[in-house]
């Protein structure tokens, strides 16, 4: 973890910090791009060297990653070295120093002890897929998803981003996958969400007189919530969707530019490099950078509504019309997309999104309280601490925006994120489906675009009232500053960062029994590379441990995912592997795989009771069967050798 950390820091800002300086972008701009370019740098490159037929390996990335500094030095040789502002910004450094090491503190103590895979559905796939990209280099986002879908026909995208930051970081550095993605994960949290936000609030406050004030104080409060981005850990675990909203800020910040300030052709081109880095983290984020930015696109319209009723008329109807038209277009596009996603042609809507954190536990009523004290019930079932006075310091901020500041259309914004919560975690209905379903229904991706919005109006009233007091005595201004200092750290530390952390660590635990990966697969996972020869595949039910052996042992599992499309030859053996000692099919589908042990678990993810993982039954019965040989074993833990087909 020593070498990954700085490693990840590197990666994530060495080449987005110099490609920024060269696009003049500003410092605070520079730094909430510096993360977005190095994901598109990094996915691009993937998609790149497949297409290229490149491997995705050290001496290849390290190339890419130093053309944008390679350029910066040449442009640096012909306009000189600047000089950073450090005597008068010391303080906003400090302040985003103190909120970074707050959220890494908290990675890594949930992923702690470091090396223990995550063993949450989705994040075995991820794992996996950082491991099919070390193993075979390639890192295409076109090729990505092909680990589950072997049987399958056509390209199917998947966003690589992440597995590209993560695989870059393991190979620069030897570390493993799980160390490999603890770091990324702090660095993300730390390097690309803190700029963000601060980003956003520059671009939204940052003519007000105490620009300091605002940027430290939003740097601090962007590490006060618990809900982002330690809440997407603890569920899932959805590493992509956890990089894809740490890039939202920077670009709600770039539109904000655009459409308040007039400047659509200074950010044009940064903006454009933006959208293709957040695709590349996870497209479907992109639909929560338009529902928060749907009352900004409202008040710019009555604006030039307002602005053209009086000198075109006509023109400015014309446009209404059209505006009319391009919504319900949208309206229709969206149902098209989620009629098309969730096959509304075979199944009606109330069969579909009942399950994980689509499905309500709560009334309308409770899930409004929840969101309104940002205490979602928390994937362990326990409610989060209602972070009562974290609401209120909210609530008094926003209330200085609605009296005194201007985007006002923020607290709009906030407002439909508590609609929007509240309808997913409050109610199992059709509409509340139909007005949720582009985010799976899923609670956890619409209450942690809460601290997005937030932080910034907290910075703003913090900046208002510095801004008041500017002309009190200096004893005053201190005790206010100490003040809010307190009141602050006593809102987070009463957010129940702890509760969410002990949820963040869940998926990482080794437990004496149960869970995917317990301690005797632990154990046995440590001497599995020195029995099994490498390059050969490792048979086994992926709901047990057998599905981290990539991961944990650097033997590529046959099943690297709970589900899939598996092909002809593997699912012959999901059908007929306990008969291996009289079936020749069986032994020559074995060796087309190169598959000679079978591993074997008594602990299963669930418990084994989840109906996906029945397919495997014969899997986990082979072991019993004639021509199965145990070489190794701990407790439940067996690995066998297969000698039917020898």
């Amino acid at each position: 973890m020593l070498t990954a950390l700085p490693i990840a820091a590197a990666v994530l800002l060495l080449p987005g910090l110099a490609l920024g300086w060269v696009l003049r972008l500003g410092t605070v701009r520079t730094a909430a791009l510096a993360g977005p370019f190095a994901v598109l740098l990094l996915a691009g490159a993937g998609v790149v060297f497949a297409w290229a037929g490149i491997d995705f390996a050290p001496l290849q990335v390290l190339l890419v990653l130093a053309v944008p500094v390679l350029l910066a030095i040449a442009v640096a040789s012909r306009r000189g070295v600047p000089r950073a502002p450090l005597r008068r910004g010391w303080p906003v450094l400090a302040a985003a120093a103190i909120a970074a090491a707050a959220i890494a503190w908290f990675g890594l103590s949930a992923t702690a002890p470091w090396g223990v895979a995550n063993q949450s559905y989705d994040g075995v796939f991820h794992a996996n897929v950082v491991s099919s990209i070390l193993a075979t280099g390639d890192a295409s986002s076109f090729d990505l998803y092909s680990i589950a879908r072997i049987g399958g026909d056509g390209v199917e995208f998947y966003p690589g981003g992440w597995h590209a930051l993560v695989a870059t970081v393991a190979m620069l550095s030897g570390a493993s996958v799980p160390v490999a993605e603890a770091a990324v994960w702090v660095g993300v949290g730390a390097l690309i969400w803190v700029p963000g936000v601060m980003a956003l609030a520059d671009a939204l406050f940052g003519r007000l007189p105490q620009r300091r004030v605002l940027l430290g104080v939003t740097a601090l409060t962007a590490a006060a919530f618990p809900l982002f981005p330690g809440l997407l850990l603890a569920w899932g675990t959805i590493f992509p969707t956890g990089l894809a909203m740490a890039l939202l800020p920077a670009g709600l910040a770039l539109l904000v530019r655009a459409v308040e300030r007039g400047g659509l052709r200074e950010v044009l081109l940064p903006g454009l490099l933006w959208l293709a880095a957040a695709g590349l983290a996870h497209p479907r984020s992109l639909l929560s950078l338009v529902a928060v930015a749907a009352p900004l696109a409202i008040v710019v319209l009555a604006r030039l509504i307002r602005f053209g009723w009086g000198r075109r008329r006509r023109f400015t109807v014309a446009a209404i019309i059209a505006s009319a038209v391009l919504l319900l277009g949208g309206l229709v596009a969206v149902y098209l997309f989620l009629a098309r996603s969730y096959g509304l042609g075979e199944r009606p809507l109330a069969d579909r999104l009942n399950g994980g954190p689509a499905t309500a536990t709560v009334d309308l009523p409770t899930a409004l309280l929840q969101a309104v004290t940002m205490s979602p019930q928390l994937p362990t079932g326990q409610p989060a601490p209602q972070a009562w006075l974290l609401a209120l310091l909210c609530a008094a901020a926003i209330a200085v925006l609605l009296r005194k500041g201007p985007h006002r259309w923020l607290a709009a914004s906030a407002l439909l994120v508590v609609v929007l919560f509240t309808a997913a975690a409050g109610s199992n209905d059709d509409w509340a489906k139909v007005l949720t379903g582009a985010w799976y229904k899923d609670k956890y991706r619409l209450i942690t675009l809460l601290p997005m919005l937030l932080a910034p109006v907290l910075g703003f009233a913090a900046a208002r009232a510095a801004d008041a007091l500017r002309e009190r005595p200096r004893a005053q201004r201190v005790v206010a500053a100490l003040f809010g200092s307190v009141a602050l750290v006593a809102a987070a530390v009463t957010a129940g960062p702890a509760a969410v952390r002990d949820a963040a660590a869940a998926p990482y635990a080794v437990p004496a029994s149960g869970g995917l990966v317990d301690a005797d697969d632990a154990a046995l996972m440590r001497e599995l590379p020195a029995i099994v020869p490498a390059g050969e595949r490792v048979i086994g039910d992926p709901w047990d441990g057998a599905v981290l052996t990539w991961v944990l042992a650097d033997r590529e599992p046959l099943f690297p995912h709970l589900t899939g499309l598996w092909g002809a030859d593997r699912e012959l053996l999901m059908a007929r592997l306990d008969l291996a000692n009289s079936d020749p099919e069986v032994c020559a589908a074995l060796d087309r795989l190169d598959v000679h042990y079978l591993y074997q678990s008594g602990s299963e993810l669930w418990g084994g009771t989840d109906v996906q993982a029945q397919p495997f039954a014969v899997i986990s019965r082979a072991a019993d069967a004639p021509g199965f040989d145990v070489v190794a074993e701990h407790g439940t833990a067996r690995l066998l050798r297969i000698t039917a087909c020898d």
